[in-house]
């Protein structure tokens, strides 16, 4: 699930605590092998673009004017996807085509407006 830590880290913050920066400090973070795919990454930055939008909501931040220059700017990056894979470089077009999949979700997110119904969230559910 994405977000978790960051939910986390906010709430300890907003109730006072501090955090301690340790650079010897190690962390091992497992990563399963089915998601070691650009066709994972890609789908996640989907998920990731619903989610930020999703939050802006429950913030009360307007969402509108990124998403304006998100529809904006999509037609270039969906160039620099096809350019990328033109010239082979699979490593960028993932990159390229992760960043137009969050910005289209952002942007179906924002469009969509608030959920309704079961299960949906709101500010003073959290």
């Amino acid at each position: 699930s994405m977000g978790q830590e960051s939910d986390m880290m906010q709430r300890l913050v907003n109730r006072g605590w501090s955090g301690i920066y340790v650079p010897q400090a190690v962390a091992h973070h497992h990563v399963p092998w089915d998601r070691c795919s650009p066709e994972w990454a890609i789908a996640r930055a989907s998920r990731f673009g619903a989610a930020l939008a999703h939050g802006c909501r429950l913030t009360g931040q307007s969402a509108w004017t990124r998403a304006a220059f998100y529809a904006i700017c999509q037609p270039l990056v969906m160039a620099r996807v096809a350019k990328a894979r033109l010239a082979g470089d699979e490593a960028a077009a993932t990159r390229a085509a992760c960043l137009r999949n969050r910005r289209a979700a952002f942007i179906r997110e924002t469009l969509r407006g608030p959920r309704r119904g079961p299960g949906a969230s709101s500010p003073a559910a959290r």
